[in-house]
């Protein structure tokens, strides 16, 4: 536990997949960009000056997160849905003039998963230095130990002698196959 961190592994990691601070900020990051990319490009549709409003009002709330998870707390406990409870926040701190654009044109679920889907970007950045490093440490062992013989054994039979390391560099092969994926996935999906 001290060592890994929680069930996703690093602390870092950690901090990042946690559902109760780590996906609101997310949301509260997209929930302050639609209104202004809209207000740039439909200045009709939303006025900048609320564009720009509601973007200052998540920046404050994701500054003081703490804060607005204990005002969305108690707002989920009347609702029973997050989601709403994040939203009427954002309305309070944008002010009377430019709620009525807040989540404007989005679905809960397009603000939820889409946070969601910043969390795997973001955690795939932290997971691919991470193996990586494994990766080198695992070839530098395998130079280390290559000096060093063994016998391969077969079903209990001693067989050939082959050198220590020989199964780290095995693991550092296989460890490269997934940091391509891994940047793979993020390029393409992420």
């Amino acid at each position: 536990g001290g060592l890994v961190g929680t069930r996703y592994g690093m602390p870092k990691m950690s901090r990042l997949m946690d559902e109760n601070r780590s996906l609101p900020l997310y949301m509260l990051e997209i929930e302050g960009a639609v209104p202004l990319v809209i207000s740039g490009h439909y200045p009709a549709v939303v006025p900048p000056e609320h564009g720009a409003r509601i973007k200052s009002a998540t920046g404050y709330l994701r500054a003081n997160i703490d804060e607005t998870l204990s005002r969305v707390a108690a707002k989920e406990a009347v609702t029973h849905h997050r989601e709403d409870a994040i939203y009427s926040t954002i309305r309070e701190a944008a002010g009377d003039d430019a709620r009525g654009y807040v989540h404007i044109f989005l679905t809960s679920a397009d603000s939820s998963e889409t946070a969601k889907g910043m969390q795997i970007r973001d955690g795939l950045k932290l997971l691919i230095p991470t193996v990586e490093d494994l990766r080198d440490t695992c070839i530098q062992v395998a130079v280390d130990w290559s000096k060093y013989k063994r016998m391969e054994s077969t079903h209990g039979a001693d067989a050939l002698p082959v050198s220590l390391g020989k199964r780290l560099a095995f693991e550092a092969y296989v460890l490269q196959d997934a940091v391509e994926e891994l940047f793979s996935d993020l390029k393409r999906h992420a």
